[in-house]
């Protein structure tokens, strides 16, 4: 979730009342290797913003920009804003004003062209005014927002732009867990808990002091309700609180590693670090913090500081230097981009306005605009990336783009399931920015979603899907030979985490695929 307040004056933690111990010393925290050759770390201050190589930490560049207030990644593209939207350009090093906005925007959101933003008295949606109410917080997803004001919770269809609405008698914060399952909301005296996006109640939990942030774990298992006093840790299945952060110091800000394995508190003098399986604390580094960022698979963690930007390792959470980086915010994009090397160009990673020759899956082809729109829609929610293409008055459904013919025959197998039709495959010129990008699933973390193939009865193939285009990262080769079904993401553990599962001809035997630490992972588990 995207705070758009400070980040509030009261958070954890010298020591955890649950465990009463003092840090626990490992000889390795968080085991994770990280190729960063291509990321860069863009750093600003009230005047401009700076890039650097993350590899490296040389100067890229810095661009003058008057109170820089938030970045994100829209298709590849680093986009910022203040009372403007603004597109920066990484291979040029320029900046392209976009779209003005209200003076007071503190959050935007680009989708499929259209802009809403958010400022303190609603939100816009392009340019017009869809809510016109308090903003205590928000929240997204692929497909919705959620707001919060001093009277309601509400979700909004960014698509179609309809309304869910919950009224409320004075929330004070709420946070969203991944897929909209549940919202926390956060009252004087509880958190309610409701289902779904009809904000159905499914249970209050009863809290002794007036919570004040929620933050809920990349796989939403776990809730962190920071309270004037203290850092409660409420399990999803159970509703239970199963631990309390003793507060004896002022944080600036808390953080979880992208993976969701450890957080981080900054305070003005130290920086604490807490292992997010057992919430026990782990390190108290004695710096001053700004900002804390990590770094994509998460073996760094950054944290600014008035001396420079300190480089700490999650493996064994020692400073591993201090770095001549500083600046009052960071952002580190989890896309790669190819430096300039002498006598060579560099670029921006991929141009999805170009228009390429590549192969595709057809699914109907049909007069009835509105139906083929449903349709769409419908292998949208299902995490098929399906576009539009009309000509002569027949409006075709086509999924995704693909380099080799077989890779969008193992996917139209899949469609095939969901449209209870058959497709059919073809070469054709794809405009890639017609491709939408649904996002309903996440393994890696790293901003683009995965999809799990059957390969001639034996290898599980999952494919990432970057800009509408399939690519294969990763194959299993089949045990024994058995695989039976189709791969399908399912909890099947309930431990919070979506895995790749694959039924085998053994009954009740099951390939069950984890990302873990940057590898994919299977075991084999039995459930009857």
């Amino acid at each position: 979730m995207k705070r758009f307040f400070s980040y509030l004056s009261v958070l954890m933690v010298l020591f955890f009342i649950s465990c009463g111990d003092s840090p626990k010393k490992r000889d390795v925290y968080f085991e994770k290797e990280e190729d960063f050759n291509g990321f860069v770390v863009f750093v600003t201050d009230a005047y401009e913003f700076r890039t650097y190589d993350l590899s490296s930490y040389s100067f890229i560049a810095s661009t003058n920009v008057h109170n820089p207030r938030g970045f994100f990644i829209y298709r590849d593209t680093v986009f910022f804003h203040n009372s403007n939207l603004y597109k920066y350009s990484f291979e040029a090093n320029k900046v392209e004003k976009v779209l003005e906005l209200h003076s007071a925007t503190l959050a935007v959101i680009i989708t499929n062209g259209d802009v809403f933003s958010i400022n303190r008295d609603g939100m816009l949606y392009n340019d017009q005014w869809i809510v016109e109410d308090t903003i205590i917080d928000y929240s997204e997803s692929y497909r919705n927002i959620w707001l919060l004001t001093p009277h309601k919770v509400m979700s909004i269809d960014k698509k179609e732009r309809t309304e869910k609405i919950k009224e409320l008698d004075n929330p004070i914060t709420f946070c969203v867990s991944p897929y909209g399952l549940r919202t926390y909301v956060a009252f004087s005296n509880r958190i309610d808990v409701y289902q779904e996006k009809d904000f159905i109640l499914s249970k209050s939990i009863k809290i002794d002091d007036t919570p004040v942030e929620l933050v809920a774990t990349p796989a939403g298992n776990k809730i962190y309700v920071v309270t004037t006093r203290g850092l409660y840790v409420v399990d999803r299945a159970t509703y239970n609180i199963d631990k309390i952060a003793s507060l004896i110091t002022e944080p600036i800000l808390i953080r979880l590693s992208r993976d969701g394995s450890y957080g981080t508190v900054a305070c003005l003098d130290r920086l604490l670090i807490f292992d997010a399986g057992t919430d026990e604390l782990l390190k108290e580094i004695n710096i001053s913090c700004i900002d804390v960022e990590t770094s994509p698979l998460d073996s760094k963690i950054y944290a600014l500081t008035d001396g420079g930007m300190a480089v700490i390792r999650s493996d064994s959470l020692v400073v591993e230097g201090i770095v001549d980086i500083k600046g009052e915010d960071i952002f580190i994009p989890t896309i790669r981009f190819k430096m300039k090397k002498e006598n060579e160009e560099k670029y921006f990673p991929t141009d999805v306005d170009t228009t390429v020759r590549l192969f595709t899956i057809q699914v109907s082809s049909s007069k009835n605009k509105r139906s083929a729109e449903q349709l769409i829609e419908r292998l949208l929610t299902a995490g098929y990336p399906a576009y539009l293409v009309g000509s002569d008055g027949w409006f075709k459904v086509r999924v995704g783009a693909f380099k080799q013919k077989d890779y969008a025959l193992l996917i139209s197998e899949k469609v095939d399931e969901v449209i209870k039709e058959k497709s059919w495959v073809l070469e054709s010129e794809i405009h890639l920015s017609e491709i939408p990008s649904p996002l309903i699933r996440d393994l890696s973390g790293n901003g683009y979603m995965e999809e799990a193939c059957m390969r001639d009865g034996k290898d599980i193939v999952i494919f990432e899907i970057k800009n509408g285009m399939y690519n294969i990262i990763h194959t299993i080769t089949g045990y024994l030979e058995k695989y039976t079904g189709y791969p399908s993401f399912y909890d099947i553990d309930g431990d919070g985490d979506l895995e790749i599962v694959t039924p085998t001809l053994q009954g009740g035997l099951y390939s069950v695929v984890r990302y873990r630490n940057g590898e994919w992972i299977e075991e084999m588990k039995r459930y009857e």
